[in-house]
């Protein structure tokens, strides 16, 4: 068995019901895999009059921004003829699959708000007149609902889970650093924001070892914190993440 990763320790950071999946392609690889959630997802209860809203209003397009919102919100929908269905990344699109759903607008390389903005189907000429539900956790930037409103649309959002910072033990990390941890991978902007303060006591080593970021977001942020080593993968997505470790640790044992 082809084992590109054999000895390799990498430090997984995903929301432990979401980690399953990494860990076990890294370990097909041969990997050594510690998982240590930097952020935890949770359902936010809906109030009535939003339950309503989403049973009864038709959008023309719902976009949702991640596989967390597909999975807190899709319950609350229904859907409505002729609705498009929008995904940010594979990791929402494949969740919507997954559940029955069919995508119908879906970026095929950059998996951004920036990437699904450029398709035609949110050019303004089509636009005009559209409502757009956008699905997603509280917070979060506002490109996506500014532009989509600049371009004639109206916009509403389903704030449907929230994001935190776990508060965990941190103890075993101690002895694993610089012998068995070589690689940390964060899927986003607040995982990497939150393991940083989370593993203060442990400051120095974390940012000499070597990062894995899902895009330029996460390489400006990281660089403003201070990483040392900073690698970046074309998308958050278990696959391309998987191909870029790989990639990065050949390049290790040639020298490259």
């Amino acid at each position: 068995m082809n084992q590109p990763l054999s000895g390799l320790g990498v430090l997984v950071t995903r929301p432990a019901h979401q980690a399953g999946p990494f860990i076990s392609l890294l370990q097909q690889s041969g990997a050594d895999t510690f998982l240590l959630p930097a952020i935890e997802i949770h359902t936010v209860v809906p109030s009535i009059e939003l339950q309503h809203r989403l049973q009864s209003l038709p959008y023309h397009i719902v976009i949702f921004i991640s596989a967390n919102a597909v999975r807190c919100g899709l319950p609350l929908l229904r859907k409505q003829p002729d609705q498009q269905i929008a995904a940010i990344g594979e990791g929402s699109a494949h969740a919507l699959n997954e559940l029955g759903w069919q995508v119908d607008l879906v970026a095929e390389a950059g998996f951004t708000s920036e990437a699904l903005l450029a398709l035609p189907a949110f050019a303004s000429a089509v636009l005009n007149g559209k409502r757009i539900l956008i699905v997603r956790g509280q917070g979060g930037r506002e490109l996506l609902a500014d532009t989509l409103k600049s371009r004639g649309a109206s916009v509403d959002y389903a704030e449907v889970y929230t994001r935190q910072q776990p508060q965990t033990a941190i103890d075993w990390l101690a002895p694993l650093w610089q012998k068995r941890i070589h690689l940390v991978c964060v899927t986003s902007n607040e995982t990497l924001e939150n393991l940083y303060h989370m593993l203060k006591q442990y400051r120095d080593p974390l940012l000499q070892t070597t990062l894995l970021v899902p895009g330029k977001r996460g390489q400006q942020l990281a660089q403003s914190l201070g990483f040392k080593k900073i690698i970046q993968a074309t998308s958050a997505s278990d696959n391309n993440m998987l191909q870029r470790i790989i990639e990065w640790h050949n390049q290790q044992l040639t020298g490259a």
